[in-house]
């Protein structure tokens, strides 16, 4: 084993029991002692990562699977808590690190870039949130996210822009051949800022997960990150309202906002079109304020969250990330890849507007597997006024995809087809799969656990929404493709 090795395992153990002593010591710095293990430890590994020539790869791989299992069943174990829980995030970094190399070992370096940022900036910014106390009228109140605070997003970018621009900062510039010193920072800046977005919508350590798989991909992309940073660069002022609108307007959260903007950014790194993830949420936030007073689920009528954005524009973001995989492999063209992109946004917009219009204007719905009469907003109940509306948002996509396309039949029976189909496909799963309740008698989306009376745990509008623009999705890449 090479002396390097044995230097940083001699190093994590030490730090291990360094810190575990002070957090049985003095309980009270159990948080300090753990945020000192996580930027220690995870330093340690990326400057091993970063050091390791690619002949003693499947050595380290070997190591790194070793602490990934022994650190997962310390945790099982109790052995790392903070605040009476397990913190799973010290397990989860190994795993993703050792998924990272498999996939990517000629890209062993800036792997380890993304796991120093990682180290670095959630470990700083931690801190700062838990001990450093702002005076009263300096405090943004409502804002933070997760038990997370501002001046923890705050010190991530700082530290995060830092931490890129001495390690990454040359290399930048050589990629780019000769791009000047503005569009080099203003590149690193907008990877440590969005990062820290990451890190701010993560809950339960998954940040450890999520943290290192975005530097990576935005490193990687680095080059068209900093050609587009540097033409959009006057236009970020008119994205910070735009971003201040929406939140004000209430039809995102912060963290709907955040993760908005990070698929957004995906998009348009991978050259995919977005006007049809913007026409379906202007769309789909205007109706829901039709029915902002039935409460047909606990989300309802209230801004967008991040699951509610995943939900219906993550297979977009998916498919931009592959987009290269598809292309390369001769799976999709360009333009088959912006035609699947209209077809499951279509399915999405049929998909809203069939519900908020069945809610508004839909009499008497029935249970789409036995035609019985439900209550209205019931998932699994249709209307005639929904399935119309569902067709209208086929019809909106089709008039869209005339300026991208040349008009055929076929494009506007596929849009329709998607709109209806995911309509339909997500009443068939709400009926039989989704969570549903007692209250008072009658059926409802919501509940209490013990008011439960059918459907799988867990599985509720997103999560369905989800799923059936997946199968429409494969459905249409299967057909077309």
């Amino acid at each position: 084993m090479d002396f390097l090795y044995t230097t940083h395992i001699v190093f994590i153990l030490v730090l291990v029991v360094a810190t575990h002593f002070l957090g049985v010591k003095r309980p009270n710095k159990v948080f300090l002692s753990r945020k000192i293990l996580h930027i220690g430890a995870i330093s340690a590994v990326a400057h091993a990562t970063f050091i390791t020539p690619q002949a003693q790869l499947p050595l380290f791989k070997i190591l790194i699977l070793s602490a990934a299992v022994l650190l997962t069943i310390a945790v099982f174990k109790g052995f790392f808590e903070i605040d009476g829980r397990k913190s799973w995030g010290i397990a989860y970094f190994p795993w993703v690190l050792l998924l990272m190399l498999f996939f990517q070992p000629g890209k062993s370096e800036t792997i380890a870039i993304s796991f120093l940022v990682l180290a670095v900036s959630d470990g700083l910014s931690a801190l700062a949130g838990r001990y450093i106390k702002l005076p009263e009228k300096w405090v943004i109140r409502n804002l933070a996210i997760n038990g997370k605070t501002w001046l923890g997003f705050i010190t991530f970018v700082l530290s995060a822009w830092f931490s890129l621009i001495v390690i990454f900062g040359s290399q930048l510039l050589e990629k780019n051949d000769g791009s000047s010193l503005n569009t080099a920072l203003l590149s690193l800046f907008i990877i440590a800022l969005t990062a820290a977005m990451v890190e701010l919508i993560s809950k339960k350590g998954t940040d450890n997960l999520w943290l290192p798989l975005w530097v990576f991909l935005l490193l990687v992309w680095i080059s068209r990150l900093g050609f587009l940073m540097s033409l959009f660069a006057n236009y970020i002022p008119i994205v910070a309202i735009i971003a201040f609108v929406v939140w004000r307007k209430k039809w995102l959260s912060i963290d709907g906002l955040f993760t908005a903007i990070l698929l957004a950014l995906v998009v348009v790194m991978a050259n995919v079109n977005m006007v049809p993830l913007l026409i379906f949420f202007l769309l789909g936030s205007l109706a829901s304020k039709i029915n902002k007073n039935i409460n047909s689920d606990s989300k309802h009528g209230k801004p967008r969250d991040m699951w509610q954005v995943l939900a219906n524009g993550g297979w977009v973001g998916f498919l931009a990330l592959i987009k290269g995989v598809l292309i390369e492999r001769g799976y999709l063209g360009g333009e088959d890849l912006d035609y699947m992109v209209l077809i499951v946004m279509s399915a999405a917009l049929g998909d809203t507007l069939s519900s908020e219009i069945g809610m508004r204007w839909g009499k008497n719905p029935i249970q789409i597997t036995t035609g019985k009469r439900v209550p209205v907003g019931l998932s699994g109940g249709i209307s005639l006024a929904g399935t119309l509306g569902a067709l209208l948002g086929g019809l909106i996509m089709s008039i869209y995809a005339l300026t991208m396309f040349e008009v055929r039949l076929a494009m506007f029976l596929d849009l329709l087809i998607a709109a209806l189909g995911g309509s339909i496909i997500d009443s068939l799963l709400g009926d039989s799969i989704q969570e549903k309740f007692k209250h008072n008698g009658e059926l409802r989306d919501v509940g209490l656990p013990n008011n439960r009376v059918s459907g799988i745990v867990g599985i509720n509008n997103d999560a369905i929404n989800f799923i059936s623009l997946g199968i429409i999705m494969i459905f249409f890449i299967c057909w077309k493709f």
